[in-house]
Parts: C-alpha cells; structure tokens; sequence
C-alpha cells in the first residue's frame, strides 16, 4: 500500500485536493504531453457507471479516467483505473476512439474505452467520493458534455 494510504480517508481527500492543484499549476508551466483513459463501463441493464471524483472543483459526476503509466497500454491502464476506483472488473473492454485536448496547459491524448462490468461498483472514499449507475438516455445535469459525448460513442 502506498504511504499516502495509511492516511485517515479526510486528510487523503484533502491532500488530493492541494495536488490537483499544484499538478495544473506545473502543467501550466511544463506544457507537457498526456496519455489517460476514459473508461464507459456498463452493467448488463445497460446503465453506465458514473463517478464523483473527491478533488475535482466543480462538483460533476464523471466517467472513471486516469493517466497511462510508462509503458503502459491504455487497455491496461482502463483495467487498472476502473479496478482502482471502482472495485469493478472489465469484460470484453474495447477502445471505440480517440480525442486530444487542452488540459491546463497539458496535452492530454484520451483513449475511450468501452467495457462491460458485473458485481458492485464501491467508492474507496478517497479518491472517489460517490458512485452511481445511470440510464445513459438520462444522465444527471452536471455530467460534463465530453464525459456525454464519450457515453455516446461507447453506446453506439
């Protein structure tokens, strides 16, 4: 376990919340490159899992996301991520696309990946503050349009 997990959930919340921070203030200055993944996972209703991140500003549900480690392919990443902040497992994951954007300054290049997952999704409470199944024809006003535009894309 790494050392930042021995802290107590409110004080790992908290001090994901100065990182952001600090990690938006140096990609505003370094200008780096990004790879992440962009994971729609859906149960066998067809709902997809949405997440509320604990250090994000705004108060949105999103899909669950994450960087790419060196060397690491997003198929393994999207694994990885939606593992870590879920609890869940992915069957038959499939990229369905691509996009690259500004993200503070960063180049963030996003793979959208598409899963099929089973069992019970769980918010570890630090990273994640809450999760959610949701009918994709209803999502909730605060889901962000390129989270909606990536369900679509999953979806179709």
């Amino acid at each position: 376990m790494p050392l930042i997990g021995l802290l107590p959930a409110g004080v790992h919340r908290a001090v994901l919340r100065v990182a952001e921070q600090a990690r938006r203030c140096w990609w505003r200055l370094r200008k780096p490159t990004l790879r992440g993944v962009a994971i729609a996972a859906f149960d066998d209703r067809g709902r997809v899992l949405l997440v509320r991140h604990s250090y994000r500003m705004r108060d949105e549900w999103h899909l669950p996301t994450g960087g790419c480690r060196r060397g690491e392919e997003p198929m393994e990443a999207g694994m990885r991520e939606l593992a870590e902040e879920t609890g869940l497992r992915a069957k038959n994951m499939r990229e369905v696309g691509t996009d690259c954007f500004n993200l503070h300054g960063a180049t963030n290049n996003v793979t959208i990946l598409a899963a099929q997952t089973s069992g019970e999704a769980r918010a570890d409470g630090r990273e994640i503050r809450e999760v959610r199944w949701t009918d994709p024809a209803a999502l909730p006003a605060s889901v962000p349009q390129w989270a909606r535009a990536y369900i679509e894309r999953a979806a179709g």
